[in-house]
Formats: structure tokens, sequence, C-alpha cells
């Protein structure tokens, strides 16, 4: 009986801390974009991302705050929004002016774009935020301070920043803000984190403008920052254009990719010593702005230019021999205008990589499976149906999740058991358009049948194909191979009526 007990008592302690681990972590589950939430134009708004929910969701809502590129949602570690910001001042979770949260940055760009018509900093993967411990009530926000100096003809980050959030007794305020932590002349291309092997201090690395040496600072778990380390490593980074650095979801390698210039770099990384090494330089077409992202198994490495995408295996022998590319920007225009391309990107909690445009847009572009190697990977172009407007934005997250019971989340749960987000009571239907299969993944609203019917209706109005399927599956796929090429009408109801109808084309 004592036997049973204790394997009764362990299976509990197991499961406690299996739900433990699936409850914490969470601080990336809220993602928000647009701006100009009331300017009467339904075109722009606010949208939000909840990761929280499977499939995550899509909301529209209106928000003082604008994000032009430089985005930081912060969540707790259960994954409920606790605030925001734009690189210009601080949201609360009520999304109004933080106490001592305004004025976030100085110098003359922040006043032109603080002060002028988006009212938001333009300079992506420039600020993140670090709980200093799980149980803590003090977040640091990590931002860069760009300013144009007289002397320097290139937009370039003078100090580095932190700002204090204390989040206690359901009131929030900016403790300290605007304290310099470096104050030398810094590129502009990134501030990124890794955790330390201890998993609790936070490695910040950042880079000298036109130089080859890298800084690297260490914040342990009471807050304390440590002088910076630097090594000389690596090309000159000259900062031509718009790209960013990234460490590894797995903390073994950092990259970063100098807009503009030819080459990118790869580097291993010692989370205990702070120590790039093992450089290696990656060679590609010319380009002014673009983005890095890790796949979740930490083995690819995704290169996004304007008009196409290249997938890397860094664990090849030769790396840039391994190089495929996965996308052409297809040329489509919102609103016949604004180029839909390719800019900065971000591998979600749901394992999947999320990838803005540079100009006004209602959609994201999405690889679906990043740890599949070339276009198994699944890169959909405007995958995802935003609720407004999105000007560029991408928020920037570091792995919160390293060294935890849940840094393998993507291991476990595979990109099958995560949809592509879509928003609720409609549907992602690709490819589109199709030669053999269709696929659809649609969102209930909550109150349809249990099941539903999928029916395609030819241009005489003749139903050609009717499937019934249940609605908890949220993916479905259709064979259309049969079927003569020309226009079709898809049709998603239950015995309530139509939920959604939508146009295929058949090739």
């Amino acid at each position: 009986m004592n036997l049973l007990i204790s394997k009764l008592s362990l299976i509990i302690l197991l499961l406690s801390s299996y739900i433990i681990a699936q409850a914490q972590y969470k601080y990336d589950y809220w993602w928000q974009f647009g701006h100009h939430s009331f300017s009467g134009d339904t075109r722009f708004g606010g949208t939000y991302f909840d990761f929280r929910e499977r499939p995550a969701v899509i909301h529209p809502q209106n928000i003082e705050m604008n994000f032009v590129s430089a985005a930081l949602s912060m969540c707790d570690k259960d994954g409920n929004f606790i605030f925001a910001s734009n690189g210009c001042w601080i949201a609360n979770a009520d999304q109004m002016l933080m106490i001592n949260g305004d004025s976030i940055n100085t110098g003359i760009i922040r006043s032109s774009w603080c002060e002028g018509t988006f009212e938001a900093m333009p300079y992506p993967y420039d600020i993140i935020g670090l709980p200093l411990t799980d149980d803590s009530i003090k977040y640091y926000i990590i931002h860069g301070n760009i300013d144009i100096p007289r002397e320097i003809s290139a937009g370039v980050r003078l100090p580095l920043y932190k700002s204090v959030v204390e989040i206690k007794n359901n009131e929030s305020r900016v403790l300290e803000k605007n304290i310099p932590i470096q104050t030398d002349t810094l590129s502009t291309l990134f501030v990124n984190a890794c955790k330390h092997s201890d998993n609790k201090s936070w490695w910040i690395i950042t880079h000298e403008y036109k130089t080859n040496k890298f800084y690297l600072q260490l914040i342990d778990s009471i807050g304390n920052i440590q002088a910076p380390l630097d090594q000389i490593i690596g090309d000159t980074l000259n900062h031509g254009g718009i790209g960013n650095g990234l460490f590894s979801p797995d903390g073994k390698k950092f990259a970063h990719f100098d807009g503009g210039y030819s080459p990118f770099s790869l580097y291993d990384f010692d989370r205990n010593t702070g120590r790039l090494s093992n450089y290696k330089k990656i060679l590609v077409d010319s380009v002014m702005v673009g983005s890095i992202s890790f796949s979740s198994n930490s083995r690819y490495l995704y290169l996004i230019m304007l008009h196409k995408i290249i997938q890397y295996d860094t664990y090849a022998d030769d790396i840039q021999a391994s190089a495929e590319v996965i996308a052409y920007y297809d040329g489509y225009l919102e609103d016949s205008i604004f180029q839909a391309n390719f800019y900065q990107s971000q591998l979600a909690p749901d394992c999947k990589i999320y990838i803005s445009s540079t100009a006004s847009s209602k959609y994201l572009h999405v690889i679906n499976y990043p740890d599949r190697k070339g276009t198994a990977c699944d890169f959909i172009q405007r995958g995802v149906k935003l609720s407004r407007w999105n000007s560029g934005t991408m928020p920037y997250y570091p792995n919160y999740r390293l060294g935890t019971p849940y840094e393998n989340q993507c291991d476990t749960l595979t990109s099958t058991s995560f949809m592509p987000i879509v928003r609720r009571g409609e549907a992602i239907v690709y490819p589109n358009p199709v030669r053999d299969k269709i696929n659809i993944m649609y969102n209930p609203v909550g109150d349809e049948s249990k099941k539903m019917e999928i029916s395609i209706i030819n241009m005489q109005g003749i139903s050609v194909k009717k499937e019934a399927f249940d609605t908890h599956d949220y993916q479905w796929h259709v064979d259309v191979g049969e079927f003569p090429p020309g226009l079709y009408v898809l049709v998603i109801s239950d015995r309530k009526g139509i939920r959604v109808m939508d146009k295929v084309v058949k090739q």
C-alpha cells in the first residue's frame, strides 16, 4: 500500500510539474500591431494576436499606441498582457499611459517620429523586454536611443538604455527610464538577449558602429548589470540598411544580417562565457532591407529579403551551398499601391515564422513548418489576414523558455498541432489557384454544429462535391484533382446556414 501511495504521489508530482511548465514562460503570447485607431478610416486601427488559444486568434482593437516597426508587447508568465511600448512611451494593461511611462528615448529621431505623424519609433529589433525572474514584479526594457550625430552621416544608436517597469498590487509604473547601460556609438541593427547557462541571468549583445567589435553585458536575476565584455571577431559591420541580429532558440548560435551588404554572419555562442566563435561568412545578393529567423529546432536559418526568402542549413558542412530559395514575392499590391513584400520576421509560440511587409498591408506571410527542409517548410504568402493595416511591425522576443521544462515545446507540439492564425468565423483556403488538393483551415466562432459541410459549386450553380467534417479538427483537405479547370465557389455551412464562402481557381 505504501508503495502504491508513493507511486501515486510521484505521478501527481510529475503531472503538477507538467501543468506548471505549461502555465509558465508565456511572456511572448500577445502580439500587437497597427496604428491610428481613431482616424475614422476602417483600414486603420489596432490588432492583437492571442497565442493562448489554439489555434491562435486575431482580434481588432482600438488603442492609443501606434506601432511602426519598433514594438514590444509583454505578458506575464501565464500569457496575460501587462504592458507595451513603441519606443516612444509605455502603455499599461489597459492600453493607457503607464505611470511615468512617457518620453522613452531621447534625441532628434525620437522628436521627429514620436511627435510626428506616426507617433512611434521606426527602427525594428531595437526594444526587448526581460522578466528578471519568473515570480518577479519587475521587468527590464532594454532599448536603443537612435539619433543622427552631425559627425556621422548614417543613423546610429548612441547609448543603450534600460527602463524598469514594476507591476504591483494591480498597478504598474515605470520606476526608472532612459538609464544608460552602454555609452559607445552602437549600430542600429539589433539589441538581442539570450539566457546565461544558469538560466536566470541574461546576456545582452550589441555591436559597435562600423567596426568588428561586439559587446556582451550580463544582467543577473536581481537586475545588476555588469560592465560590457568586448570581443573583436568577424568582419566590419557597415550598417548599410536595415537588418537584425538573432540568437538561435537553443542559444548555441548567433547570426546577424547587415542590410545593404552582401555577407551575413553566423557564430557559435557560449552561454556560459558570453563568447562568440567559429565565424562563418555567408554571401548573398545585396539588399538594403531584410531580416533573419531561425527555425524552432535551431537548424534552419531563413534570410528574408524584400523579394525572396532563402533557407540555409546550419548543420551542413557548406552552409553557403545549402542555400535554397523557398519563395519569391508574387508582386501583390495592397490597395494597388503598397507592396506586400517580405520584411521583419519572428518565430512565434506556435512554432511558425510570421513575416511582415515594409508598407501598409492587411496580411502577414507565414512559414508553417520552419523545421522542414526546403519548400516542405510550407511558406504561404499572405497566409494571415489581419483585422487592420500593419505598417511593417513585427515584435521581437528572445527565447524565454530556454532552460525551462517548456524549452522544447516545438519538439513535442508539432506544427500539425498548431494552425496558422485565422480570425474567428473565417477560413484560410490554400493553395489558390489549386491543382490537386485544397487545404481549408477554419476557426469556429463557438456556436456551430459539431458537423460542418463543405460544398464546392461550379459556375453553373451545380454542387460538384460535398464532404462533412468535425469542427474540432480545424483543418480539412479536399481532393479536387478530377475537376476541370475553372472558377468554383467553396461554401462552409452547418444547420444554421452558410458560415464561409470563398472563390477557388482550379488550374
